[in-house]
C-alpha cells in the first residue's frame, strides 16, 4: 500500500474479520517514526518532524464496533496517559460520538457511552482539534429517511502538542477512509492518517 501513495514508511495492523485495519504512512525524508506498540485497535509510535529536535507520541485508533472492546481501549488510553508525560496526539475512528450534534438520523445517542468516551478524553487532557470539510465522517449509505450520518473520526491532542504545532489543521475528506492533518506549515509537513477498509 505505501508504494501506491508514494510513501516509504508504513506501520500497519491488518484487518480482522469485519473490522478494518490501521495504517500509518510517511516519508522518511520528512518524519522519523519509531513504533512503540500495536494492538488490534491501536498503533502507538514516536514521531519526529525533521529537522526539529523534539518527538511526540502519535496514536492511531480504529475502535472496535463492540462496546466491551471499546471500553478496553479507553482503559488502555488512560494507562498510556498515566505512563507517558510528553506531547501526544491521537487520530482515530473511535466508533463513538461525543454529542448529539455529531449525529444525524437514526436512534438518539447513548449518553452513557458518550460520557465514558468523553471521560477518557478528559482524563487524558485531550482537546479536539476541530476540522475543516465535511461535518460527518461516517454514513450508513442509505437514502432519505433512513440516512444516518455520524462524526466518529476525530483528532485530539494534549496542549503541549498543540503548543508545538499551533497551526495544525484537520481536514475531513468526503470519504470515510481518510483524514489528513497538516501540522506544521513552516516545514510543509502533511501526515496521511488512514484506515484500511
Amino acid at each position: 500500500m505505501k508504494e501506491d501513495f508514494n510513501f516509504d514508511g508504513m506501520i500497519e495492523v491488518a484487518a480482522t474479520g469485519y473490522s478494518g485495519g490501521i495504517s500509518i504512512l510517511w516519508l522518511s525524508s520528512v518524519l522519523v517514526v519509531e513504533p512503540v506498540a500495536t494492538t488490534a485497535q491501536e498503533i502507538h509510535c514516536h514521531v519526529q518532524v525533521k529537522p526539529l529536535p523534539f518527538k511526540f507520541l502519535f496514536t492511531a485508533i480504529y475502535a472496535s464496533n463492540e462496546l466491551v472492546n471499546r471500553k478496553s481501549l479507553w482503559e488502555t488510553l488512560i494507562y498510556v496517559y498515566d505512563s507517558y508525560k510528553g506531547p501526544w496526539i491521537i487520530k482515530g475512528d473511535f466508533n463513538e460520538i461525543t454529542h448529539a450534534t455529531d449525529k444525524f438520523g437514526g436512534l438518539p445517542i447513548n449518553n452513557s457511552r458518550s460520557h465514558k468516551f468523553l471521560d477518557c478524553l478528559n482524563y487524558c487532557q485531550m482537546t479536539d482539534l476541530g476540522y475543516k470539510g465535511s461535518r460527518y465522517t461516517w454514513t450508513n449509505g442509505r437514502h432519505k429517511k433512513y440516512t444516518i450520518l455520524e462524526r466518529i473520526d476525530r483528532i485530539v491532542a494534549k496542549y503541549d502538542w498543540i503548543n508545538q504545532y499551533p497551526d495544525a489543521l484537520v481536514t475531513h475528506l468526503p470519504v470515510h477512509t481518510q483524514i489528513i492533518v497538516a501540522f506544521d506549515y513552516s516545514f510543509n509537513t502533511v501526515l496521511y492518517l488512514g484506515k484500511n477498509i
